[in-house]
């Protein structure tokens, strides 16, 4: 049974590919609306080669509950450990936040990129706090490498039916940003 399953996609843990972008011009950010939150209880979102169009930029991720039509700039709390290769250690965090910042500092030549993963949950519950994890790594504009790791909350029980990914100032020039959504047994 646990074979016809695994064929089938449907074992617990498999991934689907919800929806891919491919960044190739300046866009400001990149919004993923479909979601399929009613399927899903944990999405994948990874990020890959992302370049900024500015030096210095954190980066940002906010979510909506109208598909999309507006992201909420309030109500997020984060935290994540700053770790770069000349042994800085940081931790980074805001209780009262206009979104989950997941790292900061990040360069913009072609090989200063953005990769890696958040983990989300509860976005499709209305009863529950949508909620994420993540590891981040890049190299900034010193050049110095970079990693965060960490989460952040959104403090409102609401359906959660698109999110958004953005510098926290001037543009995505390019990268691929992958959502999927894991099955759960």
């Amino acid at each position: 049974k646990i074979l016809e399953l695994t064929k089938a996609g449907s074992w617990g843990g498999s991934l689907e590919l919800i929806q891919s972008e491919t960044v190739s011009g300046a866009v400001s950010s990149v919004e993923f609306t479909s979601l399929k939150e009613s399927i899903y209880n944990v999405h994948l979102l990874e990020i890959i080669g992302v370049v900024c169009s500015a030096d210095n930029k954190a980066y940002e991720l906010a979510f909506s509950n109208d598909s999309g039509s507006s992201f909420e700039t309030s109500n997020y709390k984060w935290a994540f450990e700053y770790m770069k290769s000349n042994g800085t250690f940081q931790e980074k965090n805001n209780n009262s936040g206009g979104d989950i910042t997941f790292i900061q500092n990040v360069g913009n030549a072609s090989n200063e990129n953005l990769n890696g993963y958040i983990y989300m949950y509860n976005l499709g519950d209305s009863s529950r706090y949508s909620n994420a994890t993540f590891q981040m790594t890049a190299i900034t504009q010193d050049p110095d490498y970079i990693s965060t790791y960490g989460g952040g909350i959104y403090m409102v029980a609401e359906t959660i039916n698109a999110l958004q990914i953005k510098p926290s100032s001037d543009n995505i020039s390019s990268g691929v940003l992958n959502l999927y959504g894991l099955k759960m047994l």
